[in-house]
């Protein structure tokens, strides 16, 4: 009953005995799952907010201006950029959003007179004669597959008023989060230190440390890197004169945030629309993200991104299966943040025990 590995069988089954009560007990926490999914988004956002700002309220408040005072100029001077953004961009990025919305038909038309002109080749022909492949069989999978989805759209409806909900609820708590963690988040860690036994204060404090600065420098890193990425696409789709080019860039600016994944998803939409101009436009279209990708992984990620948040590649990309089959497009933007937290905290108690272990090896030497 001594060994290891009876402890270690106790310990396990005391886990799976809290895991099953727990759910059989579920109904109790609903309230706090139902405050905890209120609040992630405002947070999550108001995180990557804090780490953006931080640096400026830390360099004001250098030059004598009272953080909250700090805060309150940020905030200022980010309602003026937004309204400026908007004022610009944001009018461009709708008209273009409108101008694509009215292609649609004629897109759509395209694209059946492309199956149709596919129907009068001989390879399609000879696919048709052998039975290996039906145009008639392809109508009917795609009438079941309407038939099937239309009982889902009143829960999409739900799904959408639910939505708006939660997006109201973002927009009110996420001001007053970020306020509070700009005036205040210089303080967290004596906070959580101070409720730690004071053996393991200084280890504590240096693991919360490492994840602020690892945190920091992706957040940080991967918002120039993006914006960069939807900088160069714009000036390389204006180049080419492909439509909708400030409409794409964009979307390659959110969709770069996805480690390796984002590139090539930011890519489907512009050699589409690339294609129903004509053939040389999607060639043009898989030319510019080329080479705008070879400059974001050669020159920009590793100047601004360094090599301290380093993980494999093929690490991130299990990492991106695992996590996106379990929590969706936001586990795929917060699932190498995350990882890179745990990697940190991992490696510091697995330090921290066994120089513990060594030095507790060495007094019962001594004695």
């Amino acid at each position: 009953m001594n060994t290891k590995a009876f402890k270690a069988a106790v310990w396990i089954l005391l886990i799976f005995s809290i895991i099953y009560i727990g759910r059989e007990v579920s109904f109790i926490f609903i309230p706090l799952v139902v405050f905890v999914r209120l609040l992630f988004l405002p947070t999550l956002f108001a995180l990557i907010l804090y780490y953006l700002f931080r640096p400026i309220v830390s360099w004001l408040q250098g030059r004598n201006v009272a953080r909250p005072l700090a805060v309150l100029m940020i905030y200022a001077t980010l309602a003026l950029l937004v309204v400026l953004i908007f004022g610009t961009v944001g009018v461009e990025a709708y008209e273009q959003l409108l101008e694509l919305i009215d292609f649609f038909p004629a897109y759509l038309d395209q694209a059946i007179n492309a199956v149709g002109a596919l129907e009068e080749t001989y390879l399609f022909q000879r696919f048709q004669a052998n039975d290996m492949f039906s145009i008639e069989d392809l109508a009917e999978s795609v009438s079941e597959f309407i038939l099937n989805a239309l009982p889902g759209v009143q829960e999409g409806i739900s799904s959408a008023m639910g939505f708006l909900a939660n997006a109201v609820i973002l927009f009110v708590l996420l001001p007053i989060i970020l306020f509070y963690l700009l005036k205040d988040g210089e303080s967290f860690h004596r906070f959580i230190t101070r409720h730690i036994p004071e053996g393991y204060r200084e280890e504590a404090l240096t693991i919360l440390r490492e994840i602020d600065h690892g945190l920091a420098s992706f957040i940080q890193g991967q918002i120039i890197v993006s914006m960069s990425v939807g900088v160069l696409a714009y000036i390389g789709f204006l180049i080419i004169g492909i439509r909708h080019a400030l409409i794409l860039a964009l979307f390659a600016v959110v969709t770069n945030f996805i480690p390796y994944i984002g590139p090539w998803i930011a890519t489907i939409p512009a050699v589409i629309v690339g294609l129903f101009t004509s053939g040389l436009m999607a060639l043009q279209v898989l030319i510019v993200i080329f080479i705008v990708q070879q400059i974001e992984s050669l020159f920009i990620t590793p100047q601004v991104m360094g090599k301290k948040l380093y993980l494999h590649p093929m690490v991130i990309i299990v990492l991106l299966l695992v996590v996106g089959n379990l929590a969706g497009l936001l586990g795929l933007i917060i699932a190498v943040p995350t990882f890179v937290i745990f990697k940190i905290i991992f490696s510091h108690l697995y330090e921290f025990l066994r120089t513990k272990k060594t030095a507790d090896n060495g007094r019962s030497s001594k004695a």
